[in-house]
């Protein structure tokens, strides 16, 4: 892969990696067609379902839209449609195995031929399947801890989805690790027009483990409701996210003993410095170029708790490395956000081509210290007028700008890739525990 590419890949995917979030809202996984039935009975069905999958979601049933295709592969097309017509504003499930295909649980309607049918009932997707679910779900029972038996709740009451660590690579692939702080969850879904919109309870921890003090309530909702989510402001802006730490993001890369050997061993950082850069609140904007070697450029701001020279001592190191690696320094002057005084960056580029990337690193006594870093063209001043992260972490996204840029995979859902803008929140659920964060977002069309 070639120094562009990298840079690119570097750029995008930390990124993109926070709208995978949005991803578990909409499950890719793959159908079988064979047949099965099993009766089935409203919440004690749920219990078993959950003892034994990775992800599950509840649909309302809208009759004036065809019945899904995952209805027909099973049913068969006449039944599928007289089923489905029948069941109109009813609420289904849809349950993916530990390992297996999914299972479906359909509503139970008046017009069953048979008492045996009046309740939902469970469409396996083979018997092989029906015979390991009947055995491995005996132990199925109800929810323990008050959170999760509120998510229960919203997956029977309407459109809702739950999921495990199992889930996600999945779904994630390979920078599911990444999503460590989201690992499990549960969100409710509505539709208002053209937004769709989510909220509910992301973990790093099963939600089956919450503490008492743990539950379905927003943090501020009143604030919340009365503050309506904004879109990007500057039509450049593809992507911006502000955090209170920047490990909500990245945290997940330190699971993984090569990628820390390969920053110490290769740019001089070693776990202490990482771990003090993680626990730094953090800006990210990535904006578009209509010229140059690259699509868009992204700009990070990180307030550390290291003391300058610290920190001066953290870039020269990685400094050197990237000289080792053929690339060039040079200093240049950007115009501060007041447009009166200007500051010394650091630009890095290949035998005077375009840049690359950089950092500034202002003179400062304060703690915590700022640092602007960029990727894919010039470093930009820190403004210092721009609000800081607080508790909560908030993402705004273009993602059909990003696609038309090239710059967002095409194996997301046509849901995420058509969207005009894609907005949320995450805030800590309770004040002393930052594994349980209360998340809620839209996704509105163009």
């Amino acid at each position: 892969m070639g120094l562009a590419k990298r840079l690119r890949w570097v750029a995008v995917h930390p990124l993109t990696s926070s709208a995978l979030l949005l991803l578990i809202v909409f499950p890719l996984v793959r159908l079988s067609a064979p047949e099965w039935r099993e009766s089935a009975g409203g919440p004690a069905t749920l219990h078993r379902l959950l003892a034994v999958s990775d992800l599950l979601q509840s649909y309302r049933v809208q009759a004036k839209q065809p019945p899904p295709q995952r209805w027909q592969q099973r049913l068969g097309t006449e039944e599928a449609s007289r089923l489905w017509t029948a069941s109109d504003g009813s609420i289904w499930w849809t349950a993916w195995l530990n390992g297996g295909s999914a299972v479906l649980l359909l509503p139970a309607t008046a017009s069953n031929r048979s008492s045996e049918q009046s309740m939902p009932r469970l469409v396996f997707a083979d018997p092989g399947q029906a015979s390991v679910f009947e055995q491995q779900s005996r132990k199925g029972r109800p929810p323990r801890s008050r959170l999760m038996k509120q998510c229960l709740t919203r997956l029977i009451e309407g459109p809702a989805v739950l999921w495990s660590a199992e889930a996600l690579p999945t779904m994630a692939g390979p920078i599911s690790a990444l999503l460590q702080s989201a690992s499990h969850g549960c969100l409710s879904l509505s539709r208002h027009g053209t937004r769709l919109s989510f909220r509910g309870v992301v973990a790093s921890r099963p939600l089956d483990r919450a503490p008492a003090a743990a539950q379905w309530v927003a943090p501020e909702s009143r604030w919340s409701e009365r503050q309506p989510m904004t879109p990007v402001v500057h039509q450049s802006e593809l992507v911006r996210l502000v955090s209170p730490r920047t490990d909500l993001l990245l945290g997940g890369l330190l699971d993984n003993a090569s990628i820390k050997q390969s920053l110490e061993t290769n740019f001089g950082l070693p776990l202490t410095t990482l771990k003090s850069l993680l626990d730094a609140p953090i800006q990210i904007r990535l904006e578009s170029k209509d010229s140059g070697p690259f699509q868009a450029v992204l700009h990070l701001e990180l307030q550390t708790t290291l003391k300058r020279h610290d920190l001066a001592a953290v870039l020269s190191r990685v400094g050197h490395a990237l000289e080792e690696r053929g690339l060039e320094r040079r200093i240049e002057d950007v115009i501060n956000p007041d447009g009166r005084s200007a500051s010394p960056a650091v630009v890095w580029s290949r035998a005077g081509g375009a840049s690359l990337g950089g950092w500034i690193l202002p003179p400062s006594k304060d703690s915590p210290q700022g640092v602007s870093l960029s990727v894919g063209g010039p470093p930009l001043p820190l403004d210092r007028t721009s609000s800081s992260a607080g508790r909560e972490l908030t993402l705004s996204v273009r993602p059909a700008d990003l696609i038309k840029r090239d710059l967002m995979s095409q194996s997301w859902s046509a849901s995420i890739r058509e969207a005009g803008a894609l907005q949320l929140r995450l805030v800590p659920l309770l004040r002393s525990k930052s594994d349980w964060q209360w998340m809620e977002g839209q996704l509105a069309d163009p």
